[in-house]
């Protein structure tokens, strides 16, 4: 299912900004020729595993532009948790002989305004999607060093660590994230 949105003409300069789509506003580092046209589809693609979807788009960019466009997809704070906002990632899908391939593009997450952004250097379909776990998972070793636990983990990364250090009786954190 996808819902086709009116074309944009995007014209000359540098950070351009267009409402593409209900939900989705670019951002071109800067436009080379007036009259690029720019079509976007809202779509419903399934997300990796793991995830849910918050929006999805097909993207036809004929916008001669360089450096970098920069996608805002909106969200409503009401569909997740601020833990789940937090970690609301963009994927490029492409179709392959045995199905999808998801591609991370780097995100950032504005859990102020309500956007969820990442730059790229083409266009093609795109989702953005958000872990369906609501609280992570949290491990905690009982071994415990100097009294403090001797790490802890958090779904499948590890959040800290900590080691004696054998030259002298101090506790060293030796990882963190």
């Amino acid at each position: 299912t996808s819902g086709f949105e009116a074309p944009y003409f995007v014209e000359t300069g540098s950070n351009v900004v267009v409402a593409a789509a209900t939900g989705l506003e670019i951002e071109y580092d800067k436009v080379l020729e007036s009259g690029g046209r720019l079509d976007a589809w809202q779509i419903f693609k399934e997300p990796p595993s793991g995830y849910a979807l918050l929006r999805g788009y097909n993207i036809d960019n004929r916008v001669k532009f360089a450096g970098y466009a920069t996608m805002n997809f909106s969200y409503d704070p009401s569909q997740m948790t601020a833990a789940q906002s937090e970690l609301a990632q963009i994927f490029k899908v492409a179709a392959t002989e045995t199905g999808k391939t998801y591609s991370k593009v780097p995100t950032t997450v504005d859990t102020v305004n309500y956007k969820i952004s990442g730059k790229v250097e083409s266009f093609s379909t795109y989702i953005a999607a958000y872990p369906v776990q609501a609280t992570p998972s949290v491990f905690t070793s009982p071994d415990t060093i100097a009294g403090q636990p001797a790490f802890t983990m958090q779904a499948d990364r590890l959040v800290s660590a900590q080691a004696k250090d054998p030259l002298s009786s101090e506790m060293e954190e030796i990882v963190r994230f």
